[in-house]
């Protein structure tokens, strides 16, 4: 076994259980949320009206827009779900490691898994944006032509899931130790690049939409629900940014560990791999869910 496989130092059982757990967490929840949401669309659609002012987005959509959430919606967050898990099952390994530092199998596991699992949650950062924008009419607020913006983002992020992928499997095998982490990089510049345009689109966005805001991005006439509707999707906007921010400088962390290579001071340090990505990513995934944007992408859909 070459020493690329070796962590150096004895993996901490606690830490790795505690935000297993706690990805676990984030993960129920957020599954429960969208649960909730779609049980409230179904009572809309079989045509129950027993609701309270919290649920007065669904009181006027269409049959259409009913379809168009459960279809185009809803699975908009399988990928930041499945990245969550991936999270989870990463250091869950990473606990499993705790015992034998020696073995090649969590090693792996949690080496790939947490390196990649970024990656699934921006793409639901992506798609958000794209749904947000189309139905607050803002698409001539796009840095891209708009009907290519959200394919062009996501597009960027399975490259670059791919190539961090190749690069993490070949770290695996020997031989491979000098050429893995450069793949690896080279994924993690493209992921880089990507999210450094998709926050200049959100700039533009912001600002125009502010400067010069669409019909659709007032909402309703009425004054009591206007301030609300306002406050949701702006707040949706706020987080979207603020996350992307914070996977860039998990990824940057990362470039740099990898840049430094098997010796390097990053890597030889358990306390980053909790501190600059484990924990920015555990705030991304709980601003997201926090957010609630399947409730704000109903609130949107009904004030068109």
């Amino acid at each position: 076994m070459g020493e690329f496989q070796l962590y150096k130092y004895t993996p901490t059982m606690a830490g790795a259980i505690i935000y297993g757990v706690t990805f676990i967490i984030l993960l129920g929840y957020n599954i429960f949320i969208i649960c909730q949401s779609l049980s409230k669309v179904n009572l809309h659609t079989g045509g129950l009206r027993s609701y309270n002012k919290k649920d007065e987005s669904l009181l006027s959509l269409s049959q259409n827009q009913v379809s168009c959430f459960k279809k185009q919606i809803l699975p908009m967050f399988i990928p930041m779900m499945i990245g969550i898990l991936m999270e989870a099952v990463g250091y869950f390994a990473r606990a499993s490691s705790h015992g034998n530092k020696q073995l090649l199998t969590p090693y792996i596991i949690q080496s790939i898994l947490l390196l990649i699992a970024p990656s699934f949650i921006a793409a639901t950062i992506y798609m958000i944006f794209g749904r947000m924008m189309r139905h607050l009419n803002a698409s001539d607020y796009s840095i891209i032509k708009f009907k290519y913006q959200t394919t062009f983002f996501v597009i960027g992020d399975v490259f670059s899931f791919f190539v961090q992928s190749a690069g993490g499997g070949m770290m695996s095998q020997s031989g491979n130790q000098d050429l893995g982490p450069k793949i690896v990089i080279a994924g993690l510049i493209i992921q880089l690049i990507f999210l450094f345009f998709f926050i200049l689109s959100e700039i533009k966005f912001t600002y125009l939409i502010n400067k010069i805001p669409t019909t659709a991005s007032y909402g309703s006439t009425k004054t009591s629900t206007m301030g609300i509707f306002q406050r949701n999707w702006n707040n949706l906007n706020a987080t979207l940014i603020i996350t992307s921010i914070l996977i860039v400088v998990r990824c940057i962390v990362r470039v740099v560990e990898f840049g430094q290579g098997f010796d390097g001071f990053i890597i030889s340090h358990e306390a980053f791999i909790y501190l600059l990505d484990g924990l920015l990513m555990i705030m991304v995934s709980s601003l997201l869910i926090c957010v609630r944007p399947e409730s704000v992408m109903l609130e949107l859909m009904n004030h068109e």
